[in-house]
C-alpha cells in the first residue's frame, strides 16, 4: 500500500509541475499520458494538498519517509509529467518520467524509502538503482525515469516437473535425488533355489540292496516370509515421499531458472530504456512528437492510444503470437488511434475524446455506420419526468455489412494459421453464404438502429417477506414482516419499419393462458404482462404505433403512445438527442435520493449523505465528425468547491473526517 501512495504522490507532484520531457517518449509507444503542470498547479497547489488532514495522516504514517514540506522532495513541480507503455522482447514496461530540480534531495528521498542497503550504480551520465526485480529507477540532475517492468510468457500447462526436463539443467538435482534414493535399502524378495536332482550312477545290485536298508534323508522346503500390509504401506509412503521431494527440488530449480531468465530479460530491456532516455541527442530535438500532436495546451491532461498496437502487444504478451487470434484485432474498429483531452473546469470535469481511423476503408465504414439520425416521432414519448436517459442512432445495415468484413479478416487469419495451403478465398465463400441467408436489408427494416432508454423513477414499495430461523431448541421458526424495495420505472423506445411483423410477435403469446408464469393480455391497443408476486416488476406494457415500439412500466406512457398524445421533452435534451449519434444524461443526486430506503436513513454512518451532497450530473454525446468519432463527456459537480479538481480532494477529506469520527465513537463505546 505504501508503494501505491508513493507512486500516486510522485505522479501528482510531477503532474502539478518547461526542459520538456515529451521528446523522451518513444514515437512507437502504443500508450502515452501527459499532465499539464502549470494548469494543475494553478487549480490546486501542492501546498494546499499537503494541508489536508488525510494527507497529514499519510505523511505521519504510510509516507513518513517523505518530508513535511512536499516541495523539498527534489521533484520539479513546474514541469510537465509524462508516462508511457511499451512492450519489448516479451517484457511489459510502464515508464514514468519525473522532472527534477534537486537530484541530491531526490536521492535522499529514495534512500529514506528503501534504506542504506540500496545498491546505487553510477553510469556515465546517470545513476541507477533497482528496488526489486520489477522496479527500476534512474536519474541525473534534470529528471528521473521510473520503470515498472514485468516479463510475460505464453501460458504452458505442466502436468509434472519431469515433463520438460530438456529445457533445464537438472544435473545437481538428479545427483541429489539419486543420492537420497540410494540411502534407502530396496525391498527384494528372497531368491528360492530349486532342489538339486540326485545324480544317477551305475552301481551293482549289492550296493542297491545295501542302500535300500539305509534311512532316506528328508529335504526341507525354504520358508518364504511375506511382508505385512503395514510394511508394504510404509515402503510405499516412503517411496512417494522421496518422489515428492524430487519433484519439489525440480520445481525449485525450474522457478530459480525462470526467475533468473526473467531478471536477465528485464534488466537488459530496462538498461536499453535508460540508455535511450538519457541519450543527450534527444534533448536537442525540437519537433513535437506525433503522439502529442493532438494535445490541447489548455487541457489539464492528455492521453493517446494506438488501439491496434496496444491490444496486439497486450494480447501477445499474455497469449503469445497466435496468428489465428491476432487477426481479430486487424481491420476492425480497433484499427484506430484514440486520444483524450481532459479539463478540470470550475463547475465540471470535461473529457473530449476522438477516435481516428488509420485507413480510408475504416473511415468509410465509420461514416456509413454513423449515417443515421434519431426518429423524431420517438422524441414525443420521452417526457420530462426523468432521472436519466441514453439514446443511440446507428445504421444497422451498415453495421452488418461491416461485420462481414471483420469476420472475413478474422476467419481468414484463423484458417491460414492452421492450414498452409489456405488462400483466404475459402472464408470469403463462407461469409458470402452467410450473407445470402441473412437479409441485412430486412433486418435493418425491422430494427433500423434508433433506440432511447429513459429512467423515470426508482419507486419504493412495501413487500411482504417470510424468513426462517432456528431457536435454541433447533426448531424452525417462521418470521413474517415487510421491507422496502426499489422498483424501477422506465421506458424503452425502438423504431421499426416493419410494424406487421412486430405486431405478430406481440400477438403470439395470446394463444396461451399463461406466458412464462405471468398473465399476458391485450387491452385498449396495448399489451400487458402482469408478473407474479415477489418479482422485481409488477406490470410491463408493450405498445406499437406509427413505427414506434414501446416497452414501459408506466401505463400512462403506453396509453399516450396508443392515443398519440405528445409528452413534452426538455429542449436541451431534445437538441442533444437529435444532433448526436448517441446521447446520455443521468442525475446521480436524484438517483441516489430516489434509491434511499428507510434502512439508510436509520444508519449511523453519514457516507450516504456525503455521496448525496456531492453527487453531480453526467452528460455524454458522440457523433461522426470530420472523419472521426468525436465524443464529449462531462461531470457537473455539486457542493461548495473552488473547482472540479479540488472537488475530489474535498470529497476525500469529508470521507476521512467521517471515518475518524466513527473510530472515536467506537473507541469511546469500548
Amino acid at each position: 500500500m505504501k508503494n501505491y501512495f508513493l507512486l500516486l504522490l510522485i505522479c501528482f507532484s510531477t503532474a502539478i509541475s518547461a526542459q520538456d520531457l515529451e521528446n523522451k517518449v518513444p514515437q512507437n509507444s502504443p500508450f502515452a499520458l501527459c499532465f499539464n503542470s502549470k494548469n494543475l498547479n494553478d487549480k490546486v497547489a501542492l501546498k494546499t494538498i499537503q494541508e489536508y488532514p488525510w494527507m497529514q495522516a499519510l505523511l505521519d504514517k504510510e509516507l513518513k519517509f517523505l518530508p513535511k514540506d512536499l516541495s523539498q522532495t527534489g521533484i520539479d513541480i513546474n514541469r510537465n509529467h509524462y508516462q508511457y507503455y511499451s512492450n519489448r522482447d516479451t517484457v511489459m514496461n510502464y515508464v514514468v518520467l519525473i522532472p527534477l530540480n534537486n537530484a541530491v534531495q531526490f536521492e535522499k528521498l529514495i534512500q529514506g524509502k528503501y534504506g542504506d542497503s540500496l545498491k546505487i550504480k553510477k553510469q556515465t551520465n546517470y545513476t541507477t538503482v533497482s528496488t526489486s526485480k520489477n522496479h527500476h529507477l534512474a536519474w541525473n540532475d534534470k529528471f528521473a525515469v521510473l520503470v515498472n517492468a514485468s516479463y510475460t510468457k505464453p501460458y504452458k500447462k505442466y502436468n509434472e516437473p519431469y515433463s520438460d526436463l530438456t529445457l533445464m539443467d537438472t544435473t545437481n538435482v538428479l545427483v541429489d535425488s539419486v543420492a537420497a534414493v540410494s540411502d534407502v535399502a530396496p525391498y527384494v524378495t528372497e531368491e528360492i533355489k530349486p532342489t538339486p536332482e540326485p545324480k544317477k550312477t551305475n552301481t551293482s545290485k549289492k550296493s542297491k540292496s545295501k542302500k535300500s536298508k539305509k534311512t532316506k534323508k528328508t529335504i526341507k522346503e525354504p520358508v518364504i516370509v511375506e511382508p505385512t500390509e503395514e510394511e508394504i504401506y510404509a515402503r510405499q509412503e516412503k517411496a512417494q515421499a522421496e518422489l515428492d521431494e524430487t519433484n519439489r527440488k525440480l520445481e525449485d530449480l525450474e522457478f530459480k531458472k525462470s526467475d533468473s531468465i526473467e531478471r536477465l530479460k528485464i534488466n537488459s530491456v530496462v538498461d536499453l530504456i535508460f540508455k535511450e532516455t538519457f541519450d543527450s541527442a534527444k534533448e536537442k530535438q525540437t519537433i513535437k512528437p506525433i503522439i502529442f500532436k493532438d494535445s490541447d495546451p489548455k487541457s489539464d491532461f492528455y492521453a493517446f492510444a494506438d488501439l491496434d498496437l496496444l491490444t496486439s502487444q497486450l494480447f501477445s504478451a499474455f497469449a503469445g503470437n497466435n496468428a489465428a487470434l491476432m487477426g481479430i484485432y486487424k481491420n476492425g474498429l480497433l484499427n484506430s488511434n484514440y486520444h483524450i483531452n481532459g479539463y478540470f473546469e470550475k463547475d465540471r470535469i470535461r473529457l473530449n475524446q476522438v477516435m481516428t481511423p488509420k485507413t480510408d476503408e475504416i473511415k468509410k465504414s465509420y461514416q456509413e455506420m454513423f449515417d443515421s439520425k434519431i426518429d423524431k416521432n420517438m422524441l414525443n414519448y420521452v417526457g420530462n419526468n426523468i432521472l436519466g436517459y441514453y439514446s443511440i442512432s446507428m445504421n444497422t445495415e451498415a453495421i452488418i455489412n461491416y461485420e462481414y468484413k471483420v469476420m472475413k479478416n478474422t476467419l481468414s487469419s484463423v484458417y491460414k494459421a492452421y492450414s498452409k495451403e489456405a488462400s483466404g478465398k475459402e472464408t470469403d465463400v463462407l461469409i458470402d453464404a452467410i450473407a445470402l441467408l441473412l437479409d441485412e436489408k430486412a433486418i435493418a427494416d425491422l430494427v433500423p438502429g434508433n433506440a432511447i432508454f429513459v429512467l423515470h423513477d426508482l419507486k419504493k414499495i412495501k413487500r411482504d417477506y417470510v424468513s426462517y430461523q432456528y431457536n435454541e431448541n433447533y426448531e424452525q421458526v417462521e418470521t413474517k414482516g415487510t421491507k422496502d424495495e426499489i422498483q424501477p420505472d422506465f421506458t424503452f423506445l425502438l423504431n421499426t419499419k416493419n410494424e406487421s411483423f412486430v405486431d405478430k410477435l406481440l400477438k403470439l403469446p395470446l394463444n396461451t393462458d399463461k406466458f412464462t408464469g405471468t398473465d399476458y393480455k391485450l387491452t385498449n391497443g396495448y399489451y400487458t404482462i402482469h408478473f407474479e408476486k415477489d418479482n422485481l416488476l409488477e406490470n410491463l406494457y408493450f405498445g406499437l404505433k406509427n413505427g414506434v415500439f414501446m416497452i414501459t412500466t408506466s401505463k400512462e406512457n403506453v396509453e399516450n403512445l396508443i392515443q398519440e398524445k405528445v409528452m413534452p421533452l426538455q429542449s436541451d435534451f431534445k437538441k442533444s438527442i437529435s444532433k448526436n449519434n448517441s446521447s446520455g444524461w443521468f442525475d446521480l443526486q436524484k438517483i441516489i435520493t430516489a434509491s434511499k430506503t428507510e434502512f439508510e436513513k436509520e444508519a449511523k454512518s453519514n457516507y450516504w449523505d456525503i455521496a448525496l451532497k456531492n453527487a453531480g450530473e453526467i452528460t455524454m454525446e458522440s457523433k461522426f465528425k470530420n472523419g472521426t468519432i468525436t465524443s464529449e463527456s462531462s461531470y457537473m459537480i455539486k457542493g461548495q468547491h473552488t473547482n472540479s479538481l479540488q472537488y475530489f480532494f474535498d470529497v476525500i477529506n469529508e470521507i476521512y473526517t467521517e471515518k475518524q469520527k466513527e473510530t472515536k465513537e467506537t473507541t469511546v463505546t469500548e
